[in-house]
């Protein structure tokens, strides 16, 4: 805001408007309208921006190394699935989920019915 804004809108509270209704003729929350018109209130939201900014500033930030933990599971998992049979199912089988050949429940009955 200018400086003659600030003087009209500081004129119009003295008149007996509200906050909401000076920053409604000017464009601006009321939140704005007493950045402008209030120092010390700017001051203080300054300062407290600055020192939230800082313990920002001072939390560790991430580091992009991989622990050795997570390389020991990803390597398991891999090792696990090298253990698994190739997936021989077409592109509609594998889209509506059907099982692996030998492995349905039906497969699984015919089994036990045999032995």
């Amino acid at each position: 805001m200018t400086s003659e804004q600030i003087a009209h809108a500081r004129a119009m509270l003295a008149e007996g408007h509200t906050r909401t209704n000076v920053a409604a003729h000017f464009g601006i929350t009321r939140y704005a309208l007493r950045f402008n018109l209030d120092p010390k209130y700017r001051a203080q939201v300054n300062r407290r921006a600055r020192e939230r900014r800082a313990v920002e500033r001072a939390k560790p930030r991430p580091t992009n190394h991989v622990p050795e933990m997570t390389r020991e599971a990803k390597a398991d998992g891999e090792r696990l699935l090298r253990g698994l049979p190739a997936d021989t199912r077409g592109f509609t089988a594998r889209l509506l989920g059907d099982p692996l050949p030998g492995r349905s429940a039906l497969d699984h009955k015919r089994e036990v019915a045999r032995a």
